[in-house]
């Protein structure tokens, strides 16, 4: 073989290489972005099978329809919490406040120049017993409240109550809690009362015995009216008590009872007649009272912040131990009280009170207070 032909064959796969090259620098090179996922073919090419033979014969022999829902029956609710029965035992309380109210006036028609200021002293107690059914509540409410105003030197009176009950329940049913009930109660107020005009005015005294007194007083001159624990009323009741209603805000208590009143007094009470010139000051006398009596007591809260209270006392006496003029309805014996109570903090609220009262053989007319106070009050025990 001569160098020609060497040449020749060498030649070939030179060009060869050549080609291959610049078509391999020609094609794009693969992009570097991954390629989105798509969703799996429905079915699968035949010349790629998707499973092994192993796992076709187990597709083909497991059922083609769906399993059916499970019949288990879900789990069932847990019962509801049963309330909690009330401990047995004895439980005090005792808690003292202060009542402050305090309003100044310059130039406002209609309402005197200078400063009302009231200050008073509140204390709340009570004792429980409870052994099973029976129950055994006492509880100890004294109110006191001095009052300066502007058309008056001294300080006046402007509240002045003592008020204690104790009663024993025994209860048949539990639902309701209905059961009977005996109880005793005291009212009457602490200190002697004064009535002080504002202006000289001319009085008379209407005794029990239907003689009349004339008398005149001067400007803030006190003319007492009534002496410390007078009027004094001890009450006793025996009847049937139930709560029908009671949930985690409201509580709904009644009592049907059959009641007696003793009623010890001395002094007089304002009792005016508008068409005379003068007042007049009734004498307060003595008696005795039996009925039926009735009591509803609705108390609640609406939130943390804000309580209510309503309770109303009605009793319609068979027997009355002095003479009188009243008949029927006119002597049914009336206490309406609503208190609302905004909890400013642990220790401080805002109280809002009303009261009716009606006891016609002290005086006929409704005896109405409402009083507006921030109260300062401490838990002792």
């Amino acid at each position: 073989m001569n160098m020609r032909m060497l040449s020749r064959l060498l030649f070939i796969p030179a060009t060869l290489w050549t080609l291959t090259d610049v078509a391999w620098a020609q094609t794009p090179a693969p992009s570097t972005q991954p390629a989105s996922r798509t969703a799996t073919p429905a079915v699968t090419s035949a010349a790629t099978p998707a499973t092994t033979p192993d796992e076709r014969t187990k597709a083909a022999a497991a059922p083609t329809t769906k399993p059916a829902a499970s019949t288990t029956k879900p789990a069932a609710r847990p019962a509801a919490k049963k309330p909690e029965k009330p401990k047995d035992g004895w439980f005090p309380k005792l808690s003292l406040g202060v009542n402050i109210a305090l309003s100044s006036s310059d130039n406002v028609p209609g309402v005197d120049n200078g400063i009302t200021f009231s200050l008073g002293g509140v204390l709340n107690g009570g004792l429980l017993m409870r052994f099973g059914r029976h129950k055994w509540e006492s509880s100890l409410k004294i109110v006191h409240t001095q009052t300066k105003t502007p058309q008056l030197e001294p300080f006046i009176k402007t509240a002045d109550n003592f008020d204690f009950k104790s009663a024993y329940s025994y209860q048949f049913v539990d639902s309701i809690k209905f059961g009977v009930r005996a109880g005793v109660s005291v009212t009457t107020q602490l200190f002697p009362g004064y009535f002080i005009p504002a202006t000289a005015v001319d009085v008379t005294l209407l005794n029990v015995d239907t003689t009349q007194v004339q008398r005149s007083l001067q400007k803030e001159e006190a003319f007492q009216l009534t002496l410390p624990f007078s009027p004094l009323t001890f009450g006793q009741s025996v009847g049937f008590v139930a709560e029908p209603y009671r949930n985690k805000y409201t509580e709904l208590d009644i009592e049907l009872n059959v009641s007696a009143e003793q009623t010890w007094a001395a002094g007089y009470v304002l009792q005016d007649d508008a068409t005379t010139p003068r007042l007049e000051f009734k004498q307060l006398r003595d008696y005795t009272q039996i009925g039926g009596e009735l009591k509803i007591s609705f108390e609640g809260k609406i939130d943390k912040f804000l309580n209510y209270s309503f309770y109303t006392k009605l009793m319609m006496p068979f027997f009355t131990s002095v003479p009188t003029e009243l008949q029927g309805f006119e002597l049914l014996n009336a206490d309406v009280q609503f208190k609302v109570s905004l909890t400013l903090s642990k220790w401080a609220a805002l109280n809002y009170v009303f009261r009716a009262q009606r006891t016609p053989l002290l005086t006929e007319k409704w005896q109405v207070s409402n009083n507006l106070v921030l109260s300062f009050t401490a838990d002792i025990f």
